[in-house]
């Protein structure tokens, strides 16, 4: 497991192979983002509804904290059931249940679209809950148990505290 020690220097964030497609793909990190957010929300207010007002299962995928940042990931802090984790998703051009890549889904408006990948990724990698803690890669500071696929090349401590946020998703 990764320690919290200071790095020194740059952030160690790889630069992009391709500027152009670098930016074609932070936009799309974003627009994936704000999909999560919203799903995730719908989700808890869903099963408020359904409940009767009161939320049956209120550490069920809540999500504390989600931006995009320079590496193009995916970050979310959330509460899965008492545990505080977070996780870091990238290869956001790979559909987690066909294993198709964004390039060849192009014709498929389910598969390239922002709301339809966000909802995939809800399904597959949240739904079926963080790895085992023995399993997660970091804890930072406060506690948060950190896990992704994959791992950043940078490093977790620099994943975390010094890539560039690009934006920062409100939560609603």
């Amino acid at each position: 497991m990764e320690t919290d020690a200071v790095p020194h220097g740059d952030t160690g964030t790889p630069a992009p192979d391709d500027v152009h497609f670098a930016d074609l793909m932070l936009t799309w990190a974003r627009g994936v983002a704000r999909n999560l957010v919203d799903r995730a929300g719908h989700e808890h207010r869903h099963r408020i509804e359904r409940s009767g007002g009161v939320d049956a299962a209120p550490e069920f995928h809540v999500f504390v904290e989600c931006w995009v940042a320079g590496d193009c990931a995916i970050y979310v802090r959330y509460r899965h059931y008492g545990e505080a984790v977070g996780v870091r998703i990238a290869e956001l051009d790979l559909d987690r249940i066909t294993g198709t890549r964004l390039e060849h889904a192009r014709r498929d408006d389910a598969l390239g679209s922002a709301v339809g990948f966000a909802n995939n990724l809800y399904d597959v990698v949240l739904e079926s809950g963080p790895p085992p803690a023995q399993e997660r890669e970091w804890t930072d500071s406060s506690g948060y148990e950190w896990w992704g696929d994959p791992a950043p090349p940078q490093g977790w401590y620099r994943a975390i505290h010094e890539t560039p946020r690009v934006e920062t998703v409100p939560l609603r």
